[in-house]
């Protein structure tokens, strides 16, 4: 290894890993690191408030009660990296290549930049990070978030993350070409992502694409855990969103034939419009039976409500009566005889009775779904 007082470095030998007491900060470049390095009770100010590793290689390295503003490495290769009970303002790793990450106890960690660079794994413990940026074509394995650890706020940018876990849904911001495969989070409170999605509807369609990548990364997730019931709530809003954007798409590419093409614009839209409010809303989507439910009990309803007012019984009660038992007849298709029915009857008849048919269906195959799982 590299004779560490050479770059005014002291150092004690009493530990099985070498440690480095003081430091005069600066660049170091083209150094290698052979035996576990640990970087302890330096505090980085003044003209010397940073340090900067280029072209160096650790097996293992840790910075531990390090006080300062920048800690960066450039085109380096590390091992493992341990960050514990530190206070460095920003830690950047630019073009780099690093097996696993641990943050350790470090409460307050402001800024931690990914540039370039690959990571096998971050594990963080009992830390908080305010700002994890992955930016500039990085991909990272997996980032894990236990024991007390959490992160404010990720921004994701032309880069790729296998795998997210965490306690709590962390704000994020993803920028165009970011991937996130797997987002495993222990809390999900979907009205929040309801919430969230009504938000991004004002952003447009960039502001859709987005929540859309987070949802399918939820969903990907609940489904390798078999987590049917959350993941049929990822579905459904997945189903939801991708609908919406589907409506917004087709209106921002018609739009570009001008005036001639507005006739056609408007009858797109509320065909979508209305695929959108039935298939999604009333039927949801085939995923949650409770919209099936409702709409079966709705149609009975309003059918019953067609039978009152073509009837020509004088009875009131008998009216109300006879059109509900009629109305359950002719949607569940239960012995029905349509010769006898007045015309305009006999039409609103065979109506429910495809209405039926149809929802019946899709209830159906909902619960052998849900059976199935």
């Amino acid at each position: 290894m590299e004779d560490l007082n050479s770059l005014g470095i002291k150092k004690s030998s009493n530990l099985g890993e070498k440690v480095v007491r003081e430091a005069i900060s600066g660049e170091y470049k083209d150094l290698v690191f052979e035996d576990p390095l640990c970087i302890q009770d330096i505090i980085l100010s003044g003209d010397q408030e940073k340090l900067v590793f280029d072209n160096c290689e650790f097996r293992k390295l840790s910075l531990k009660k390090v006080l300062g503003r920048n800690v960066h490495f450039i085109n380096c290769k590390i091992g493992n990296f341990e960050y514990y009970n530190s206070g460095v303002d920003a830690l950047v790793f630019e073009r780099c290549a690093v097996d696993n990450v641990i943050f350790n106890k470090s409460k307050e960690v402001k800024n931690v930049r990914i540039l370039d660079s690959r990571c096998g794994r971050i594990d963080v413990f009992n830390s908080i990070l305010k700002l994890v940026e992955i930016i500039s074509m990085s991909e990272i394995g997996e980032i894990k978030f236990d024991y007390g650890a959490g992160v404010d706020k990720i921004a994701v940018g032309m880069s790729k993350i296998d795998t997210l876990v965490s306690d709590n849904m962390p704000e994020f911001d993803i920028k165009s070409g970011a991937i996130i495969q797997k987002l495993q989070i222990q809390t999900v409170r979907f009205k929040e992502l309801w919430k969230r999605y009504r938000l991004e509807k004002k952003e447009g369609v960039a502001g859709l694409k987005r929540l859309s990548m987070l949802v399918l990364a939820l969903y990907s997730s609940y489904i390798e855990r078999n987590m049917f019931s959350e993941s049929d709530q990822c579905l459904y809003i997945l189903r939801d969103v991708n609908m919406y954007l589907r409506i917004k798409q087709t209106g921002k590419k018609l739009n570009k034939f001008g005036t001639i093409a507005k006739p056609l614009i408007w009858l797109v839209k509320m065909l979508y419009a209305v695929a959108y409010f039935t298939i999604g809303k009333c039927f949801g989507w085939g995923i949650r039976i409770t919209n099936n439910l409702i709409s079966m009990l709705v149609s009975i309803f309003a059918f019953s409500s067609i039978y009152i007012a073509l009837s020509d019984t004088d009875t009131v009660k008998g009216v109300i009566v006879d059109s509900f038992m009629n109305s359950l007849k002719y949607f569940f298709n239960l012995d029905v005889v349509y010769g006898d029915l007045p015309s305009a009857m006999l039409y609103a008849a065979y109506a429910e009775s495809i209405l039926g048919i149809f929802l019946l269906t899709i209830i159906t195959g909902v619960v052998v779904r849900k059976i199935v799982k």
